[in-house]
This record gives C-alpha cells, sequence and structure tokens, in this order.
C-alpha cells in the first residue's frame, strides 16, 4: 500500500537552522537541510504561495513576498509503503523586531485536506525564540 504525507509550513517568516541531528536510527527515507538557501530545501515542495528566501549573510529565512499576507510552503512525500515508524526534527526560529513580526507553523497530512497541528511557533514578546518538535508522526498518520 502506498502512502502520502504531505508537510504544511505556514509563516509570516522564520529562520530554520543551521542545527542537525545525529541518530544511530537508520532510516528507510531521510529528507533534511539547515537552512532554506541549501541546495535541497526545495525537494518535494510541491506548492509556494507568497515565499521567498532571504540571504543576509549570517542568517537565511523564508519570509512573505507581501507583508502581512500568510506565506506557504508545502513539501508532498509518497511512500511505496505504509509508515510504521518516524521521527521528525524541525527547529524554527521566529523574531519580533517591533513593525516586523515573525511567525509559524508545521502541519502534517496523509490526504491533503486534514491537517494535524505539529508545531506552533507564534510571534514571541521577546526578540527571538526557537521551538522545536522532535518526536514521531501522530498515531493516525501510521500505517
Amino acid at each position: 500500500m502506498m502512502k502520502v504525507l504531505s508537510l504544511l509550513l505556514l509563516l509570516g517568516a522564520l529562520v530554520v537552522g543551521p542545527h542537525t541531528i545525529s541518530s544511530a536510527q537508520t532510516w528507510d527515507f531521510e529528507h533534511s537541510f539547515s537552512t532554506p538557501i541549501d541546495a535541497n530545501a526545495f525537494d518535494y515542495v510541491v506548492l509556494q504561495e507568497n515565499i521567498v528566501t532571504q540571504n543576509e549573510g549570517s542568517i537565511q529565512y523564508w519570509r512573505p513576498v507581501s507583508t502581512g499576507v500568510q506565506a506557504t510552503l508545502r513539501k508532498h512525500f509518497v511512500f511505496p509503503a505504509g509508515i510504521t515508524e518516524s521521527d521528525i526534527f524541525v527547529y524554527l526560529t521566529v523574531w519580533n523586531l517591533g513593525s516586523w513580526q515573525g511567525y509559524g507553523s508545521i502541519h502534517v497530512s496523509d490526504n491533503g485536506t486534514d491537517w494535524t497541528l505539529l508545531l506552533d511557533a507564534p510571534s514571541p514578546s521577546t526578540t527571538a525564540v526557537a521551538y522545536t518538535y522532535f518526536g514521531p508522526l501522530p498515531g493516525e498518520l501510521l500505517g
């Protein structure tokens, strides 16, 4: 049985990486990148709405093309069989620079319609906050 998994990133603006994890676990499938400007950051992307990468030297991030309008990036993965085990690691930093406030969230779905929130990264009350999700897919997406 084929398994489809979609990952949806909704954001105002956020920084991804440069953080990596290491694991003794060997997986049948892995997809990772440290920054939005990495060569493979847009692998598996099937939807981009109002989103652009920004490179400011020491930081790289996604941001909306039009300020004040949510940006969307969707990745789509197709697996030849059901998913029996998984680990997902997401690291997001969001900023609040007064007149410019970022936010982000990560959702997953196995049908592209019903989405499960994995990580909510609201605009912080301080200058910047890092959010992480490190764990398995929700049980309803396995199988």
